[in-house]
């Protein structure tokens, strides 16, 4: 390897559809002054099959300059084995998941090989750091030149919900929708009577938030754990759409939002509270703005880039001259 070429970014992740996370953070690097190269493993386990797009990552990764940085997004179908002998760059997982009450084996296997691992769920960083993973929390965000307010739309709904259907989703918003005016967008939806009904991505979903009075967040918590800071990167793309959001109680949500930017419901008197907002329209312009103000301070992934790297001890200076 020549000592002498520039470190470089590898972004290891699924690029096929515009709407997924891992092109907002693609984004977010080149905002901060990063070129970043990106491999598109699933495409390629399409195309060739796992263990042949493992070989062809390890061959790539194998070539990196010296003190590069490989970040893998997501990745359960990426073999640890690519990075055997190359403790000089920086390997990175970012993990977006939260669907059970403990870590991923594999999370647990592939993170002896990682120089960190990055998680939004806040309860796996301590139970990964006692088996010795270099683990720290970082939560999703939003871009909010993607996200971002539709004034010129008109209002046609009282409220609307964005999100997949999940169990005890469905009982909610049927109990919402014999009181009030509703739209869904999401997937999974075709045996309930919502319309549209279909999902809702970029400008869509900026449509789907400015049609709305009120956007309700719903979290899946009949068969998913309710964790405390965690939660879904749909509230971040709202409130950077300027939504009125009215979300169910997420443990540490206040940590993120105050209750003048998020609205948070008791299910009991989740009716009165829906009436409570449509009838103070001062009151929702108020939450939606200031919840837009609170993403552009704290909560786009440029901010996520920048806590990474310091955590990595990675200077975005230094990095970027590397790349000259």
């Amino acid at each position: 390897m020549n000592s002498t070429q520039k470190r470089k970014i590898l972004i290891i992740a699924p690029f096929s559809k515009p709407e997924m996370t891992s092109w907002l953070i693609l984004r977010a690097f080149n905002y901060v002054g990063l070129s970043v190269e990106k491999f598109d493993y699933r495409l390629l386990a399409a195309e060739h099959g796992i263990e042949k797009m493992n070989e062809m990552l390890k061959a790539i990764v194998q070539n990196l300059p010296g003190g590069s940085v490989a970040l893998i997004l997501k990745g359960d179908w990426i073999n640890p084995l690519i990075f055997e002998g190359r403790w000089d760059l920086k390997r990175v997982l970012w993990f977006f998941d939260f669907d059970a009450y403990q870590p991923h084996n594999w999370l647990r296997r592939t993170g002896r090989w990682m120089t960190a691992m990055f998680l939004m769920c806040y309860p796996w960083v301590e139970q990964l750091r006692e088996e010795g993973v270099n683990a720290f929390y970082l939560p999703q965000a939003t871009d909010p030149t993607v996200y971002m307010p539709m004034p010129e739309v008109k209002k046609t709904c009282d409220v609307a919900f964005i999100g997949t259907k999940k169990p005890g989703r469905g009982e909610i918003l049927a109990w919402v929708a014999q009181h009030f005016s509703l739209e869904v967008w999401g997937e999974d939806w075709q045996d309930m009577d919502f319309k549209p009904g279909k999902p809702a991505y970029l400008e869509d979903f900026c449509n789907a938030c400015a049609r709305a009075k009120i956007i309700i967040n719903i979290t899946p918590s009949i068969d998913w754990p309710i964790y405390e800071k965690t939660f879904s990167q749909r509230i971040y793309m709202a409130a950077g759409c300027g939504a009125c959001i009215l979300t169910d109680r997420i443990p540490g949500l206040d940590e993120f939002f105050d209750k003048n930017e998020i609205a948070v419901y008791d299910e009991k008197y989740l009716m009165n509270q829906i009436k409570f907002l449509l009838d103070n329209k001062v009151l929702r312009e108020s939450i939606g703005k200031a919840a837009r103000r609170r993403v552009l301070m704290q909560h786009q992934y440029i901010h996520r880039i920048k806590e990474m790297f310091t955590c990595l001890g990675l200077s975005l200076s230094a990095l970027r001259s590397s790349q000259v």
